[in-house]
């Protein structure tokens, strides 16, 4: 798990992640008035295609490890993430922009993920599967917080087969 993982100052995000049921999306009406919130800025929509790597036992998993490369447009940028079992909403996350579509291990040996990633793991890591979402992004202002809402929808593709995803996730 990630807190074997040698401590350090970890840069972190603290979100909070909801698969929604199928159906309409919230509107930005219904998520202001349920949230209480103003909207900070207008929404912000991007399609986002992400490729998600683990070993075939599942290695990163196991430790509480996500590895990703994601294109934006013709950015792409490569994500760690590393949760804590005992941290459900706090988790160590590092970004590198990448030139190509192929992970930067260099990068990836920089963070505190980087003992896990040795080269028998690198080895062995192969993409497992991809999303394709379509992202709505929300700049929520309260009194007390600044808030990132993102509605997705698309779906999750991987051995030939794929699944409709809907979620909504907060971020502070």
């Amino acid at each position: 798990m990630c807190s074997s993982m040698p401590v350090a100052k970890v840069p972190h995000e603290l979100e909070l992640k909801l698969e929604l049921a199928s159906g309409p999306l919230p509107t930005r009406a219904r998520i202001g008035q349920a949230l209480g919130a103003d909207f900070a800025e207008p929404d912000r929509v991007e399609q986002v295609e992400s490729l998600y790597f683990d070993t075939p036992e599942g290695r990163l998993r196991d430790h509480g490890v996500s590895f990703r490369l994601r294109r934006n447009g013709k950015r792409v940028l490569q994500t760690i993430k590393c949760i804590d079992a005992s941290d459900l909403f706090e988790r160590g996350e590092w970004e590198t922009d990448i030139a190509r579509g192929e992970p930067d291990w260099k990068a990836a040996q920089r963070t505190d993920v980087g003992p896990l990633l040795t080269k028998r793991v690198r080895r062995a890591m192969k993409p497992l599967f991809t999303t394709r979402i379509r992202r709505t992004i929300y700049l929520l202002s309260t009194a007390r917080a600044k808030i990132e809402l993102a509605l997705d929808s698309g779906s999750i593709l991987a051995n030939g087969r794929s699944e409709p995803v809907q979620a909504l996730e907060l971020e502070l």
